[in-house]
C-alpha cells in the first residue's frame, strides 16, 4: 500500500514539474513578446521624434520621412544603429550642410570610424566643424588624428607636396574643406585604406 502511495505523489510529483516547465515556457514566451512590443512602439517614438525633428530642419515632411529612411537603410547593413547615425546628421545639417551632402558623407565617415560609434561622433563634429569653417583647423585635424584619419597625408598624396608643408599651409587657412572632403573620398574609394572601412572594422 505505501509503495502505491509512493509511486502515485512521484507521478503526481512528475506531473506538477511538467506543469511548471509548460508555465515557466508560457511566462518566457510572455516576456519575449512584451519586449517585443516594447521594442516596436520605442523604436516607432524614435522613428516619430527623428522625422520632426528633421521636418523642422528641411521644412518638409516627405524630405524628412525619405531623410529617415536613407539612414535606417544605411543602419540595416552597417554596425551603427540608426539613432545613433541621425545625431551625426543633425549635426553635419546645424552645421551649415546640406541634407544630401550629410548622409553621403557620413558613409564615408562611418567607413573611416571602422564601425566605431564613438570614433563616428568626433570625426562627424570635427567634419562639421570644419565645413563652418570652411577650412581646417589646427583643433580639427589633432581631432581628426586622434581618430586615425591624417587628412593631410591624402593631400600630400594627391597633390605630390608633402603632409609638413600642407601642415604649414592648413596655418594660413588654405587648407579647404573641400580639400579635407576630397581625402576623405579618397581614403574610402575602392583601394583606398578605409575602403569599406564600416563593415570590415564591425567584423
Amino acid at each position: 500500500g505505501l509503495n502505491s502511495v509512493d509511486n502515485a505523489l512521484g507521478n503526481f510529483a512528475k506531473k506538477l514539474t511538467i506543469a511548471a516547465a509548460g508555465i515557466y515556457a508560457v511566462k518566457k514566451a510572455v516576456e519575449a513578446t512584451v519586449w517585443a512590443i516594447s521594442g516596436s512602439i520605442e523604436a516607432a517614438a524614435q522613428k516619430e521624434d527623428v522625422t520632426t525633428q528633421f521636418k523642422v530642419m528641411l521644412g518638409d515632411l516627405e524630405a524628412a520621412k525619405y531623410l529617415y529612411q536613407e539612414i535606417n537603410q544605411y543602419a540595416a547593413v552597417s554596425p551603427f544603429e540608426t539613432a545613433g547615425l541621425a545625431e551625426n546628421v543633425k549635426l553635419m545639417m546645424s552645421f551649415g550642410m546640406s541634407a544630401k551632402d550629410a548622409f553621403d558623407d557620413l558613409k564615408k565617415l562611418g567607413d573611416v570610424a571602422l564601425g566605431d560609434q564613438n570614433k563616428m561622433n568626433r570625426i562627424a563634429l570635427a567634419y562639421a566643424q570644419t565645413k563652418a569653417a570652411g577650412r581646417l583647423t589646427g583643433n580639427d585635424l589633432f581631432q581628426y588624428v586622434n581618430a586615425g584619419f591624417n587628412p593631410l597625408e591624402y593631400i600630400a598624396k594627391k597633390t605630390g607636396k608633402s603632409a609638413d608643408y600642407w601642415k604649414q599651409e592648413m596655418t594660413k587657412g588654405k587648407v579647404s574643406f573641400d580639400m579635407v572632403r576630397q581625402a576623405f573620398i579618397d581614403a574610402t574609394s575602392e583601394g583606398g585604406k578605409f575602403y569599406n572601412g564600416a563593415l570590415e572594422g564591425s567584423k
